[in-house]
């Protein structure tokens, strides 16, 4: 890493400044100047031209800032053309305008997109008001900027989409991305921003996904602080009491009066804020990773099945973070009010239930209010989206009925006596469902019933996902366990085992805990 770091420096990829500030500023002008200038290819409709340019970050909370400390120079200077329209993307409002760089957060194969690829926007039309601040529907035509370099234009009607009963494709603005969203991709020209906490992975991912240029831009201060560091974690007292200047020794040529020459090492400076460099990226933080560069590539048996270990249970990580992305799409404004009102028209279509072939219908009615939709996408994967509406109620009545000892329920129509149970309340020969009071599995079937039918799809492909990713860790994790028995006494053994074996649910205990 400290060749490649040198290499960069010769190159003039590092672009450092005094301070975090400083550095900031003139990232977003130079980014938004190559920008601007991208645009006059799109006013010649010259496609071809257009070149895909983005900010690499660490942190999400980085790349928020970068999307639209960037995107407001670009209306400034006139980058973005016409008016600002609002389309709903992952549960909120998105402010799109011609020109504008949108990033995809999910793979399509309805549109042929990959998650990560980076587009952009050759025109967006609203269907309500201008703004389209109603109900954020609108054709979108994008440029894509693919994976392999070549570039395709898709065309998006989100209203259609809806009709169609078709999951809704997620944007964002994709003028800065983390390194996570970027691994996989890459962009014709990417400007990096440093970050203290970044490590070797990160940076590696970085400085890598360009195919024309890379600059990093980062504040001299923060790095020499890292130095600083390595004295005492108080960085402003330490600066205050030492000053630090690196050297690196040279080989010097000296000619003497008589034509004679003799080689010697004399001291060269070497700028703090590079030591700094070379101390953060040769920070590791991936195991697997790590392993992986040590040896070259060339693993032993057991370095191979640690290696498959760890990385099998960072993918249980991952298929848990795509749970929680799904939730929190659902549950945006927009989708848990459709599902609302699909649950209650559902119900209001019934009226009338029959617990068996012999006994007569009897009314019924749903008891439902929005705040009372609570999500749970591990318990809804595991209903069953193919009941009725109808199979699933008279399910839930006739267990709550059974669940009372006879004299309770003489007769279920004649009953003038309020009984409730789980829910479910009989009074003058009507069942009442209080949807709040109900069991969770009962909530989680109701509501996976009422779902679109792409979005439980989708949830069903992650969580089958989830499961076939976790026996692969759980058989990992038993061939590690099984390693460990020849080594040490029994007793040792088993506790380690069961402490291995812990690991395999804990993505789900950490998961569910916030859910």
């Amino acid at each position: 890493m400290i060749d490649a770091i040198e290499i960069y420096r010769e190159l003039g990829v590092f672009n450092i400044k005094d301070n975090e500030e400083e550095a900031k500023t003139s990232l977003i002008s130079t980014f938004a100047k190559e920008y601007t200038e991208q645009m006059d290819s799109l006013k010649r409709d010259d496609l071809i031209a257009i070149r895909s340019i983005a900010i690499g970050a660490y942190t999400n909370e980085k790349v928020a800032e970068f999307n639209s400390r960037v995107r407001h120079e670009l209306k400034h200077s006139g980058a973005l053309k016409g008016a600002e329209v609002l389309i709903s993307s992952g549960g909120k409002m998105l402010p799109l305008m011609k020109g504008d760089q949108i990033v995809f957060e999910e793979n399509s194969l309805r549109y042929g997109i990959s998650n990560g690829e980076v587009g952009t926007i050759l025109s967006v039309k609203p269907f309500g008001d201008l703004k389209n601040t109603s109900g954020g529907e609108g054709i979108l035509k994008i440029l894509v900027h693919k994976a392999d370099g070549s570039k395709d234009v898709i065309e998006i009607d989100t209203a259609q989409d809806t009709e169609d009963g078709k999951r809704r494709i997620k944007l964002n603005h994709g003028y800065a991305l983390t390194g996570y969203k970027l691994q996989g991709e890459t962009v014709d020209r990417m400007h990096v921003y440093f970050d203290r906490s970044i490590g070797y992975e990160a940076f590696l991912v970085l400085m890598s996904r360009h195919r024309e240029d890379v600059k990093l831009h980062a504040s001299a201060k923060e790095l020499e602080n890292i130095v600083y560091q390595r004295l005492d974690s108080d960085v402003e007292k330490v600066r205050k009491q030492f000053k630090i200047n690196s050297y690196e020794m040279l080989p010097e040529t000296i000619t003497n009066e008589d034509g004679s020459s003799y080689e010697k090492h004399v001291p060269k400076e070497i700028p703090n804020w590079l030591i700094g460099l070379t101390l953060a990226v040769n920070r590791r933080a991936n195991n697997s990773f790590a392993i992986d560069y040590r040896s070259g590539g060339t693993l032993d048996g057991n370095q191979v099945i640690i290696k498959e270990y760890l990385e099998a249970r960072s993918r249980v990580f991952e298929c848990h973070g795509k749970m929680r992305e799904w939730k929190r799409d659902i549950e945006a404004t927009g989708n848990i009010t459709r599902l609302h009102s699909k649950i209650l028209s559902q119900a209001t279509n019934l009226k009338s239930i029959k617990l068996d072939d012999t006994s007569p219908a009897i009314d019924f009615e749903l008891e439902l209010n929005i705040k009372d939709l609570k999500i749970d996408p591990y318990s809804i994967a595991l209903s069953d989206g193919e009941d009725s509406f109808k199979y699933v109620i008279e399910n839930i009545v006739r267990d709550a009925k059974g669940s009372q000892s006879d004299n309770e329920y003489s007769s279920v129509q004649d009953s003038t006596k309020p009984s409730t149970v789980k829910g479910v309340t009989y009074i003058d020969g009507k069942a009442r469902i209080n949807f709040k009071e109900l069991d969770s599995r009962d909530q989680s079937k109701i509501i996976a019933i009422c779902l679109k039918e792409s979005d439980f799809e989708n949830l069903k492909e992650i969580f089958e996902e989830l499961k076939l990713e976790k026996e692969v860790l759980r058989d990992y994790a038993a061939v590690i366990c099984g390693s460990y028995h020849s080594v040490i006494d029994a007793e040792n053994a088993e506790e380690f085992k069961r402490l291995i074996l812990a690991k395999k649910d804990e993505s789900k205990l950490i998961t569910e805990s916030k859910v």
